[in-house]
């Protein structure tokens, strides 16, 4: 199966799964998002940006049928990348 197929039925599947979500309110149907690592403050001097940066990680978890959404944000040195912080977000959620 192609990469085109796979995405194109992927998303039938999501908006299958987000149209029973609405109709029957016992389901739950989330997506969830990691943005892009954020790099503060934004500096536009190069000695100053790779002296100073600090990454901010952004972490979304979307309810498909109420569209209400809760982010989890944190810097580098409250936790990494690594799978128990998101078990602990989602545990949390």
């Amino acid at each position: 199966m192609s990469t085109q197929r796979k995405k194109e039925k992927a998303c039938l599947e999501k908006s299958k799964d987000k149209e029973e979500a609405i109709n029957d309110p016992t389901k739950l149907v989330y997506t969830m998002d990691l943005e892009a690592v954020m790099l503060c403050p934004l500096l536009k001097t190069s000695d100053l940006y790779y002296k100073t940066k600090l990454a901010l990680h952004n972490f979304t978890l979307f309810n498909l049928a109420t569209k209400l959404a809760k982010c989890y944000v944190w810097q580098e040195g409250e936790g990494g990348l690594v799978a128990s912080v998101f078990a602990t977000m989602i545990s949390d959620f």
